[in-house]
């Protein structure tokens, strides 16, 4: 399995260099285009934008880099929708009205044409879905533009939805009751899973392919993906040691994974329960951990996350998946530790040897189908332990 070396980042940086940008477009306005049109802006802050997956509202814009974190707007007499977000390299997959409408792989712009041809008469859901992990790169979203008129605009322009309860009422109605957390490494990101052997594996990634996704439909429950490609519980994949001094549990308490100053606020969002794939880069490569040190690692950090939670929720279930692409006594460990946990807490999935070779995509990652199998194999046990 391949590990690519994650491109350095600051998020204050990223904020400072699109501050300009945003600070213009920021407040809900109306202006007159170069054509004559009227320009209606669709702020970051405005509470006709919802957000899913962990977020920084900085001062000129919105910073993120985890998986699928979703962005969500609603439009009404207009017929094209702009999208401004501070990126270079992070893929996107486009929805309107639910349906997929293209992917948006991103530039040095920072305006991109995302809806058009839309009936004026018509309300309409616009969406982008971040489909690539973090190592990919941080992103700041600085809003919308769309040609609505101005009683309309007017809405747009309301407050922060951070800041009025009512806002925040609207955006929690849209949501769906349910959460699920999904954690783990390449195959929870959807690493490859477009592709189909020999091919770069980052280049066919796809978060909402990946079995976390497909079970937040099947369950109609929200979801937040954090998972990074190569990382393990106390060893990353390709380190000369048997342990990393950088493994996932390092990257997973913060809002910008690439941030360390960036806290996330685990109250904020609290899962009914969260799905770890974690273990094959553990043991993907020599020196292996000892059983001993993944075993209790793995243990403190479900103990560490499960604490933050029960502030809130006491009542969060953990699934530990093993496998597709590991097998033998990684899952063994994998196994232990959810015995160790005991079943009023941890339940234990078992994936080994779930996708042939001809279900995979790129590097022996699942692909299309695979996900679907290992969705499949999960969505059962999930529904039984949590009445779904």
């Amino acid at each position: 399995m391949k590990m690519a070396v994650p491109r350095s980042s600051v998020v204050l940086g990223v904020i400072a260099a699109a501050m300009m940008v945003g600070l213009l477009m920021a407040f809900g306005s109306v202006s007159v285009g170069a054509a004559g049109s009227a320009q209606c802006h669709i702020p970051y802050f405005s509470q006709n934008v919802q957000y899913t997956g962990r977020v920084f509202f900085g001062l000129g814009g919105v910073a993120f880099d985890w998986t699928h974190v979703q962005i969500t707007t609603q439009v009404k007499g207009a017929t094209h929708v702009h999208l401004h977000l501070k990126d270079e390299g992070n893929a996107y997959n486009v929805y309107i009205n639910g349906v997929t409408s293209g992917v948006l792989r991103t530039n040095s712009s920072i305006t991109y044409l995302i809806a058009q041809r839309l009936s004026p008469t018509q309300s309409y859901n616009i969406s982008i879905i971040k489909r690539t992990e973090p190592m990919v790169g941080v992103a700041t979203f600085l809003g919308f533009t769309t040609d609505a008129s101005e009683s309309t605009c007017e809405y747009y322009s309301q407050q922060h939805p951070l800041l009025t309860r009512d806002a925040q009422d609207t955006q929690h109605a849209l949501q769906p009751k349910r959460r699920l957390e999904f954690v783990g490494a390449s195959i929870s990101c959807g690493f490859g899973v477009l592709g189909k052997p020999p091919c770069d594996a980052i280049h066919f990634e796809d978060s909402t392919k990946a079995y976390g996704s497909i079970l937040g439909r099947e369950l109609d429950a929200e979801i937040h993906m954090e998972c990074w490609a190569g990382k393990g519980v106390v060893k990353n994949y390709g380190a000369k040691n048997d342990t990393s001094k950088d493994p996932f549990p390092v990257y997973y308490p913060r809002t910008i994974a690439q941030d360390p100053l960036t806290v996330w606020n685990a109250t904020s969002w609290v899962p009914d329960a969260v799905v770890f794939n974690l273990g094959t880069n553990d043991y993907g490569s020599q020196p292996y951990p000892p059983s001993s040190v993944f075993e209790n690692g793995f243990i403190q950090f479900i103990h560490d996350i499960r604490g933050n939670y029960s502030r809130v929720n006491p009542n969060v279930h953990m699934f530990l998946m093993c496998g597709p692409m590991v097998s033998g006594v990684a899952c063994d460990y994998v196994k232990e530790v959810a015995v160790r946990l005991g079943p009023s807490v941890a339940h234990y999935i078992d994936l080994q040897n779930l996708v042939p070779v001809q279900d995979q995509g790129c590097d022996g990652h699942p692909g299309v189908e695979g996900h679907i199998k290992i969705a499949a194999k999960a969505l059962p046990i999930i529904k039984q332990v949590l009445h779904w």
